[in-house]
Parts: C-alpha cells; sequence; structure tokens
C-alpha cells in the first residue's frame, strides 16, 4: 500500500516542506510576506510569537520527519510512516485553511491585521495547490492552465505594508467548465474572456517582488529577477 500513496504523499510534502525555512529566521519569513504581497520589518524576537500564531512549524517539521521515514525506512517502517504522513499532510494542510480565523492581537503589523490572515489564507492554499500540479502532475497543470482554470495575476495592492506580487488563482467556476463544457473552457482563453496562460518562465520572471519558495521556481539562482 505504501508504494502506492507514496508518490502521492510525497509530492504534498515536498510542496510544503520549503515552508519550513520561511519561519526559521527573520530574512525567511520577510521574503514569505513578499511573496504574497506583504511587508514587514521582523526582528529575531518577533520569530516566536509568529510561529505561535501561525502554528505550522511544528507540523511541517512531523511530515518532514514522516516524509524521511517513508523514502528511507525498512518496508514496516515506511508502511508505518506512510499512514503518518497522511495524517501530518493533513494537519498542514487543515491549518492553512484554519489560518484566517487566526488572531494577531499583539504582533507586529501586518499581522495584526484581519485582511492580512484573510487574504493570506486563501493566497497561501491556492499557491501550494498549484505548485504541487506544477511539479508533481505536469500534464494535468498544463491542461488546467491552459483552459483557464491556474491563472496567475499581477497584482499592485494599496495600503500600508502592501508590495505587488503575483497571484495564483484557482477557479473553480471555470473547473466545472471544463468537465461540462471544456470546448468552452479552452474558447475563454483563446478569445480573451479571461486572461491567457502564461508560461513558467514568464510567471517566475514577473515576480519581480515576489520570492520564490525554493522548490516553486524552475530558474536557477542567476536567472531569477532581482529587485
Amino acid at each position: 500500500m505504501s508504494n502506492v500513496l507514496e508518490p502521492i504523499f510525497c509530492g504534498l510534502a515536498e510542496v510544503l516542506e520549503p515552508l519550513e525555512s520561511s519561519f526559521s529566521d527573520s530574512e525567511g519569513f520577510e521574503l514569505f510576506l513578499m511573496r504574497y504581497g506583504w511587508r514587514a520589518d521582523v526582528g529575531p524576537g518577533d520569530l516566536n510569537a509568529i510561529n505561535n500564531a501561525f502554528a505550522l512549524a511544528p507540523l511541517i517539521t512531523t511530515l518532514i520527519d514522516d516524509l524521511d521515514e517513508l523514502t528511507g525506512g525498512i518496508t514496516q517502517d515506511r508502511l508505518e510512516a506512510s499512514m503518518r504522513l497522511l495524517q501530518s499532510t493533513k494537519n498542514a494542510i487543515e491549518r492553512i485553511g484554519a489560518l484566517s480565523g487566526t488572531s494577531g492581537a499583539g504582533l507586529i503589523a501586518p499581522l495584526n491585521q484581519a485582511l492580512f490572515w484573510n487574504e493570506l489564507a486563501e493566497n497561501l492554499f491556492a499557491d501550494l495547490a498549484v505548485i504541487y500540479f506544477e511539479q508533481r502532475q505536469p500534464v494535468m497543470f498544463a491542461i488546467l492552465h491552459l483552459s483557464g482554470v491556474i491563472r496567475f495575476q499581477r497584482q499592485t495592492p494599496v495600503g500600508a505594508n502592501r508590495v505587488p506580487f503575483t497571484r495564483s488563482i484557482l477557479d473553480w467556476e471555470q473547473l466545472g467548465k471544463v468537465f461540462t463544457a471544456p470546448g468552452d473552457a479552452f474558447a475563454d482563453c483563446i478569445i480573451g474572456t479571461i486572461p491567457p496562460p502564461t508560461s513558467i518562465i514568464q510567471r517566475c520572471c514577473a515576480r519581480r517582488n515576489d520570492q520564490c519558495l525554493p522548490s516553486a521556481c524552475p530558474l536557477p539562482c542567476s536567472r531569477r529577477v532581482r529587485n
């Protein structure tokens, strides 16, 4: 059973794994925020409170430990690890979905704003899902991208602590059209009803003020666009 489930679990875990570095130091967290359109000045003394608010780091650590055992352990250990990895992946995903209900009281700006948590929960989940399809299911990613289900939009939010960023979009209404009227779904992109697909290279280069997660950008570091 573990051999059948291993590629799925590994794919989900490897998408979540880079988040660990985002919560390990001030610079990593600042870059994480910029990827989703926010700017903050994070001091070393702020990290504990931030990690407590997100409550993601322990879940990611457990997930990585289970992934290591799944990919390198003996048969019996791998079977048990696959079950634990399923649960730890589920816990991490559920926590991301619950971020919108987080209270940012006492945290630095913009983490003390309800708008921050509501927006981040939606954008982070969509971004991780897109990364999973792009890395682990490239054929499905191509279909979803060409049909407009997966799209990338450059955003220029207005307000304090905001920076331009490229938003990953999962259009569930468009996904329904792919199944009920696939010709119309692809025509939406062709005739311009929705924005046309963006190539992987164009998307990465468009993140001028963003910071790609280590596994999310196919370009070597020397070719990533920097400020």
